[in-house]
């Protein structure tokens, strides 16, 4: 798959389980400094994680349900982001690190090989333009979204990344 112009990428609608993540957990209040803080000591701490459940694959999990803040001028929201890999188990998480569970819900999945650097874009279109157009909302249930990488990332100009928004219809 090669990298598409923004308004080509379509999503594709998936119902997902209820699943576990366990990883690195930054406030972005630093700017995109602070998700890269979060990969590269995951990177470090990814051989503590018990239960894993796919070492090769990763997940960034955006978490708007705890400490989101849109200040003006701010190059990015606030939240917490969390760089993960998916467990079958919550028990026995290494000290530093965290844990989350998340709802089984509905997404609309958009998949892109990229240059990981322009990540933001992609989540830009998917909210500022996708979004207000589809007929959905973000399922509140969820209060987050996530970015999934499949295979490891060996090339960041050519990273395959999928985007899950979790939705519900406007009602």
């Amino acid at each position: 798959m090669e990298e598409q112009p923004l308004e080509s990428i379509k999503p594709v609608f998936m119902k997902k389980d209820a699943f576990m993540l366990v990883g690195v957990d930054k406030y972005t209040d630093t700017g995109f400094a602070a998700i890269g803080e979060a990969w590269d000591e995951l990177c470090k701490r990814s051989g503590e994680i018990r239960n894993c459940v796919n070492d090769r694959t990763r997940y960034g999990f955006e978490d708007y349900s705890r400490g989101f803040e849109s200040p003006p001028g701010a190059a990015l929201p606030h939240y917490h982001y969390l760089a993960a890999v998916q467990v079958d188990s919550l028990d026995d998480i290494p000290e530093g690190l965290f844990g989350r569970s998340v709802p089984e819900a509905t997404y609309a999945v958009f998949t892109q090989r990229m240059p990981i650097g322009d990540l933001h874009k992609v989540f830009r279109y998917v909210y500022d333009v996708w979004l207000p157009k589809s007929g959905y909302e973000i399922d509140p249930a969820v209060c987050a979204d996530f970015e999934y990488y499949p295979e490891p990332i060996t090339d960041r100009e050519h990273a395959l990344v999928e985007i899950y928004l979790p939705v519900v219809a406007k009602s």
